[in-house]
């Protein structure tokens, strides 16, 4: 991470949307404080600010309910990255349909070892971090579409990586990918971290796009344990697929997940 910063375990927050029709959508936000302006500790008190928002309201089209969401709480936009994933997975499921591995900042001699374990499994393509320079913001710098017209115009964005919690969700990474598409850059479709409900949701987001200018779809559940949805996407001979279950197509394990720390009723 950017001036040698580094961290030994992540919190992640899982969140679950539960419609009057009893059907349930999950999301996941996975805020790394020392590289974005977010806290993991902070979607609950976010959440429950956006109560009278979400509750009673109509999921299906999550882009409603999030442009509701943004004149009633400006920012927090890591806190409705989850709600948007797990309104996304309520609209795939009431619709009947499926909503259709990165290298991190390690010793070179470490980096190499892990591309050729992973070379051994089938994976042909690799993503490397090599590091940030002293302006190291340029690194997180792709956080909305003005952002990516910026890079554009400045000729630095042959390719770009689009991280759902840096732009709000789905949603907002869906126009985030259209953009690119227009523009003819290159995607890395990933999170800053995540477990299963992340990697479902990018799986979901990779299949959706030309595969032609998609680099890589990052598998974080690969590296997170426990596995927290034992129907979660799994990589086989390098390839990662999406669920074909409806929505983002996982059951997370309440048993796994245990009491949650907050329910709005």
């Amino acid at each position: 991470m950017a001036d040698g910063k580094t961290c030994d375990t992540v919190e992640s927050v899982i969140i679950s949307v539960t419609t009057d029709a009893g059907i349930t959508g999950w999301g996941e936000v996975c805020p790394i404080p020392h590289y974005l302006p977010a806290y993991a500790r902070g979607v609950a008190p976010a959440l429950s600010e956006l109560a009278p928002i979400i509750l009673g309201a109509d999921p299906i089209g999550p882009e409603a309910v999030m442009a509701r969401a943004q004149d009633w709480l400006q920012g927090h936009v890591y806190t409705k990255s989850a709600l948007d994933i797990a309104l996304w997975d309520i609209t795939g499921q009431a619709a009947d349909l499926p909503l259709y591995h990165s290298i991190t900042c390690i010793a070179p001699e470490d980096m190499a070892r892990i591309a050729a374990d992973a070379q051994g499994e089938g994976i042909t393509q690799f993503q490397v971090k090599l590091g940030a320079d002293a302006i190291w913001e340029a690194d997180v710098a792709a956080k909305d579409t003005a952002s990516l017209l910026k890079g554009h115009a400045l000729g630095v964005m042959d390719a770009v990586a689009l991280k759902l919690s840096k732009f709000g969700g789905l949603s907002e990474t869906r126009k985030a990918r259209d953009l690119c598409l227009y523009l003819g850059a290159k995607m890395c479709i990933e999170d800053t971290w995540g477990s299963d409900i992340t990697t479902a949701a990018l799986s979901h987001l990779g299949a959706a796009t030309d595969p032609r200018q998609v680099l890589n779809v990052c598998d974080l559940s690969g590296y997170v344990v426990p596995h927290v949805a034992p129907d979660g996407p799994l990589r086989k001979n390098g390839r990662l697929a999406p669920p074909d279950a409806p929505g983002l197509g996982i059951s997370p394990d309440p048993d796994i997940l245990g009491a949650p720390d907050l329910v709005l009723e």
